[in-house]
């Protein structure tokens, strides 16, 4: 007699916001015979997946959902390697994760009349709901199958994309309405361009790995921003300064994309010249670059 092959077990791992729907969604799992369970502690998760191995009798459940909680769980780096492991071991392994905006979540807890979860600190429900997308940036990309290097290019990508299209406008409106005259190599200041923006988005995202609020990010792009923009050159000339900030100066991007703008409209600099200030603007994007994805990674784990 012949016996069906059993098919792989299953984990689906639900999180996301409070009042996002995580609740319905395993309660629509338990009607479809899933064995469920909520705010599942992280480190509990690797005994289910065993159980889902140990199915020699048919006894233990093969289709299991589980609802994690992405707020205050300070071991929920180990989520990605124990994804791995199961996947290795031959459980099929997905992630939901649940967003709603912010007059959907109001809503839903008007209509309920629940309390949000971080209300218990003394925060209405807007600034609640707010506070937990804050405290849970970081904690959402790490229940996403997401690598460092894709969370690198997709928080640089936009930046990228809005920087450029603003700088092609500016220069658009310097060489028309302006009448600026513009004697250089566009193609090289294209490039310089790109190259200052990437440089720029690499420091940003090395203070928002570092910062655990989004006050703290602001206060810190600001307390960085303010000093690179004065002594880049932009107020002052680099040259005037003392010999200290002359040294600290060639480390902000600005520095160098300043002198490329500056010759590529007004003095006619030939391309060597711009090479001379476009290859440490290279090196300053390829080091921020280098040293975010090293600070989110760290961040993640």
């Amino acid at each position: 007699m012949s016996t069906a092959t059993p098919s792989a077990p299953t984990l689906i791992i639900v999180s996301g916001l409070s009042g996002s729907g995580k609740s319905v969604a395993l309660k629509t799992f338990e009607d479809q015979d899933y064995y469920c369970s909520d705010n599942l502690p992280i480190n509990l998760l690797p005994d289910f997946v065993r159980s889902l191995l140990a199915n020699h009798d048919g006894s233990a459940p093969r289709r299991l959902a589980v609802g994690i909680d992405v707020r205050g769980q300070a071991d929920l780096s180990q989520l990605g390697d124990w994804r791995q492991l199961a996947t290795d071991a031959g459980v099929e392994v997905k992630v939901l994760f649940f967003e709603a905006s912010d007059e959907a979540v109001l809503k839903r807890y008007a209509d309920t009349r629940r309390r949000h979860p971080l209300s218990q600190l003394g925060l209405s429900l807007p600034e609640a709901i707010a506070r937990e997308r804050e405290l849970g940036t970081f904690d959402q990309l790490l229940v996403s199958p997401t690598s460092t290097p894709e969370i690198i290019v997709s928080k640089s990508l936009p930046a990228l994309v809005i920087g450029t299209m603003l700088g092609l406008l500016m220069m658009a409106a310097a060489a028309g309405p302006f009448q600026i005259p513009f004697n250089g190599s566009f193609g090289l200041l294209f490039v310089s361009l790109v190259l200052f923006i990437l440089s720029v988005v690499g420091i940003g995202l090395m203070i928002s790995a570092i910062s655990a609020t989004q006050q703290q990010a602001i206060l810190g792009a600001f307390a960085i921003g303010v000093p690179a923009v004065l002594m880049s050159g932009f107020a002052t000339p680099v040259e005037n300064m003392p010999t200290l900030l002359q040294w600290l100066a060639q480390a902000i991007p600005l520095t160098h994309f300043l002198i490329i703008v500056e010759g590529s409209f007004l003095k006619a600099m030939s391309p060597g010249d711009i090479l001379a200030s476009l290859w440490p603007l290279a090196l300053i994007a390829l080091v921020s670059l280098t040293m975010a994805t090293i600070f989110v990674r760290g961040r993640l784990q």
